[in-house]
């Protein structure tokens, strides 16, 4: 701090140590023109700035090894880069006032609510892997001391945040100066208003629905109607208006009008991250409990002040200059701190595949299981009383956060703390206090989205077992307690589905999926499995076994989603096929989804992902078909393969081993030779078949085979 007083005093700071690009007189004369043009800009665009500074005066900053600072942002494409220009300038003309060199680059960010059910979707996770190796590339190649990054939605942070913490241990294993490195996440997104006249129409549909007897969709309309409207809820619309439409309730040319008006109303002119608590937020919530995040900056409701701008760049300016070290150094001393946030702040599914990753590119061998080590030593509480339907939601949050009724993740160390788990009080951040010192004073707090008492004790991700895949996860916080007890050792009738458009024809058609099970089920195992649910002994035809046993909730469906996974098709999110089944008061009664593709942080209900081996490698996800029976165990987090003869004589056995699986290769090779024919949709270098499994966060080989050092924690999970 003292170090950082001073070099204000003398207007810049001048770091020790190696720098290659100070001694090259050919990249000082061409940066120094960049840096100029910068903050020319800057002057010209922000009011009251009263220096623009020459060429000589940035060489001679250059020359006497000033922080050289990498702003990097997103693209402008993005709702959560809307404001990026200006923050842009306003970070930059900051960092040449408080003594550094400021310099711009911004990276490709996919908006995976807008990529979403589309072929886009299989760009995303690759477009992580691009933006690390962008990050590393351009970092490299100039020089940058480090960098301060506005921090977007989804995999874009941790993108960042893998490219910086490899580049921070190449450089200290080089000799050279650590890479620091602070994170400013975008304001909150507000959700947006429907039109009374839209509205007005929804609840006559909604009506007239009501009147027809058997029909759900007056009911999922008025339930959707009292959530927060956001683009999930767009997707939640869509999907009961084709329902209308099947049912004659609206007519096609309606039905897109209604989703025009919809999607209108969703959008918010001041842009900004999501206000569902999915992979954006989770992310946001982690980069913080990193301690990577300065605290005025963490919850916003309006895009980034002056007055946060000088504390950002103050934490980079303190950090740059300290010795606590680089980058790597927060991530590793705070990582098992992160992981018990994350779950205990209902964490995305997608993020476990990031954390692991980032990991992996730090050096560490580590695995997802690896991740559930330091998870599972204790039962997380569930801190975060969020909920759409009940208006809140993570801009409900941020509010609180401005009015003072809660201190954001500080407020979460603090509760953490004193419900007695374990957390590492003494790591650092760049406040430049460790969290026992920013906790000081207690985490009292007066907020209805965050509190000391939990919503659950059981939190966050599970990690499943199988006899027919060595993993999956599903996100236990998305499900209430009365729906997993509705699921827990259950029986579920398996559809399978080859990929993400033929389950999404299946879901959105009730008549299909019933015609499907009626195929593929005897009425003596229809009536095996209603005893096994509490049901009584049935009579009648099939169809009519299956219509009592459907509307009871006696009947348990597992939609699988196969040739998803990282190499097969580029590892999507199948939160569109899960949103269906979520919109649908049948469905959602009745179904699970399991998939080797990806889920977000905002789906509800059980869905099980990262299926691992996928599909395309051979995993017993490839062979499984429609008819086979499923037995789904909640407490001992398995989902096993029935021995379908035995379940028909009255025994609930899952078979062993995979020999099952040998008289289905014939189907599996042609499944396998129908996904490499689906490849040819994308473009050759997206296919994720040159990285690591889903289990080691999909990372490249190269990354993966270089990382060989073991993390350890203790019990304190101090490192």
């Amino acid at each position: 701090m003292t170090r950082l007083r001073k070099a204000k005093k003398r207007s810049f700071v001048r770091l020790p140590g190696r720098n290659p690009y100070r001694d090259q007189v050919q990249g000082r004369a061409l940066e120094c023109q960049a840096v100029v043009d910068l903050l020319r800009r800057a002057a010209e665009s922000i009011p009251g700035t009263l220096f623009q500074p020459t060429a000589e005066e940035v060489v001679h900053r250059l020359s006497e090894n000033s922080p050289r600072v990498a702003v990097i942002s997103g693209s402008l494409d993005h709702t959560a880069h809307l404001r990026d220009h200006e923050t842009v300038l306003l970070l930059a003309r900051e960092v040449w006032k408080q003594g550094g060199v400021p310099f711009t680059f911004g990276l490709p960010t996919v908006c995976d609510g807008t990529a979403q059910s589309t072929l886009g979707m299989s760009y995303s996770l690759y477009s992580r892997n691009v933006a690390s190796e962008t990050v590393i590339t351009q970092m490299e190649a100039h020089s940058y001391h480090g960098a301060i990054v506005i921090q977007g939605c989804d995999k874009t942070p941790f993108a960042v945040l893998n490219g910086l913490v490899l580049l921070d241990r190449l450089r200290q294993e080089r000799g050279d100066h650590s890479v620091s490195a602070v994170f400013a996440p975008v304001h909150v997104l507000r959700g947006g208003n429907l039109s009374e006249n839209t509205r007005a129409r929804l609840l006559q549909i909604a009506g007239c629905a009501e009147k027809k007897e058997g029909s759900k969709i007056g009911q999922e309309i008025r339930e959707v109607l009292g959530s927060i409207l956001l683009c999930t809820t767009n997707q939640s619309f869509q999907a009961i208006f084709e329902r209308g439409v099947a049912e004659g309730f609206l007519s096609k040319k309606e039905k897109l009008q209604l989703e025009n008006e919809i999607a209108a109303a969703t959008s918010h002119p001041a842009g900004g991250m999501c206000s569902f608590n999915g992979t954006g937020n989770s992310t946001r919530f982690v980069m913080a409990a990193l301690g990577l995040v300065p605290p005025s900056i963490e919850l916003l409701c309006r895009p980034a002040g002056e007055e946060e701008v000088e504390e950002v760049v103050a934490s980079y300016l303190r950090q740059v200059v300290s010795k606590e070290g680089g980058v790597l150094s927060f991530v590793e001393k705070n990582f098992s701190n992160a992981v018990r946030c994350h779950s205990s702040m209902g964490g995305s599914t997608n993020l476990i595949l990031h954390l692991v990753a980032c990991m992996n590119y730090a050096g560490y061998d580590f695995s997802i299981e690896d991740y559930f080590r330091i998870k599972d030593r204790e039962i997380l509480p569930d801190l975060l009383r969020y909920s759409l339907l009940s208006g809140r939601d993570i801009f409900r949050l941020a509010l609180e956060r401005k009015r003072g009724g809660h201190r954001g993740v500080e407020s979460v160390y603090g509760l953490l703390h004193e419900l007695g788990i374990k957390v590492d009080l003494l790591a650092p951040t760049v406040t430049g206090k460790t969290w026992k010192q920013r906790i000081r004073g207690g985490s009292r707090i007066q907020s209805e989205l965050l509190g000391a008492v939990p919503v659950s004790r059981r939190s966050g991700i599970d990690r499943f077992r199988s006899n027919f895949f060595s993993s999956a996860v599903v996100k236990i916080s998305g499900m209430s307690q009365k729906q997993r007890n509705e699921f827990n050792r259950r029986v579920f009738f398996v559809l399978y589905c080859e990929n993400e458009e033929e389950a999404t024809e299946l879901l959105q058609d009730e008549h299909a999926v019933k015609k499907k099970i009626l195929k593929g089920l005897t009425s003596s195992r229809l009536k095996t499995i209603s005893r096994l649910h509490g049901g009584s002994n049935r009579k009648g035809s099939k169809e009519t076994i299956l219509n009592e046993m459907w509307e009871e909730g006696r009947l348990k469906l597992a939609f699988l989603i196969a040739g998803q996974g990282p190499a097969a098709f580029g590892m999507p999110e199948m939160f569109t096929p899960m949103q269906i089944i979520n919109s649908s008061m049948r469905l959602r009664e009745a179904s699970m989804l399991l998939t080797d593709g990806r889920y977000s942080g905002v789906t509800q209900g059980p869905a099980f992902g990262h299926v691992s081996p996928e599909a395309f490698h051979d995993g017993g996800i490839l062979f499984l078909k429609t008819g086979d029976l499923l037995y789904v165990d909640f407490e001992k987090c398995r989902v096993d393969l029935l021995d379908s003869q035995k379940f028909d004589v009255g025994r609930t056995v899952a078979l062993r081993g995979m020999r099952w699986a040998v008289s289905r290769k014939s189907l599996g090779e042609e499944r396998k030779k129908r996904m490499v024919r689906r490849q040819s949709q994308l473009a050759a270098c997206v296919r994720l078949d040159q990285a690591s499994s889903v289990e080691y966060g999909v990372v490249p080989r190269a990354v993966q085979e270089l990382a060989g050092r073991t993390f350890k924690t203790d019990r304190s999970g101090k490192r």
